[in-house]
């Protein structure tokens, strides 16, 4: 296997596996949140945040360093579909990143703060922010997954592209 292709098996892994996790607590998660109690919403997002943490920079960070040495190793085909899906899916999950710092993880940081059994009063304003930050980076978390899903499947595949990568030229 060479470097191309084990970069963009790990960059597909990794954003599907963040894509997962974000879907998942989107579709399912979301919904539920707004009936919970003040008090049941801050234990279960400070526990779930607990489990998070360690889990989704990494993922995050794998997705993202993996799709750059892919989109570096397919550069001299800059203008190929290759090279297009792969470095868009790249930019959707660094949109995701960069969304999650910015909004995400300083609400994150509040929630850690509140005291579940006297939670604030205005816990679902302070919270709305999150959620919709939230939606947008899962749609934009599966549009990375789709443009890597069509970048290593080889939709609109590049004969030359994988021409010279079949030979083993990776430079």
């Amino acid at each position: 296997m060479n470097l191309l292709n084990l970069s963009r098996f790990i960059n597909l892994l990794s954003t599907g596996l963040l894509t997962g996790i974000l879907f998942g607590d989107r579709w399912g998660t979301t919904p539920v949140r707004p009936t919970l109690s003040a008090s049941c919403f801050t234990q279960f997002q400070q526990g779930l945040h607990l489990n998070y943490v360690p889990l989704m920079p990494i993922l995050m960070g794998i997705s993202i360093l993996s799709g750059v040495t892919a989109s570096l190793l397919l550069r001299r085909f800059f203008k190929s579909r290759d090279f297009l899906f792969t470095a868009a899916g790249t930019l959707c999950i660094a949109g995701v990143f960069i969304l999650t710092l910015i909004v995400n993880v300083p609400i994150n940081n509040a929630l850690m703060t509140w005291q579940i059994t006297a939670p604030p009063p205005d816990w679902q304003e302070l919270w709305r922010p999150w959620e919709q930050s939230h939606t947008v980076r899962t749609v934009v978390a599966v549009a990375g997954f789709v443009c890597q899903t069509m970048a290593i499947i080889g939709v609109g595949h590049s004969q030359q592209t994988g021409k010279a990568f079949a030979a083993g030229d990776a430079a």
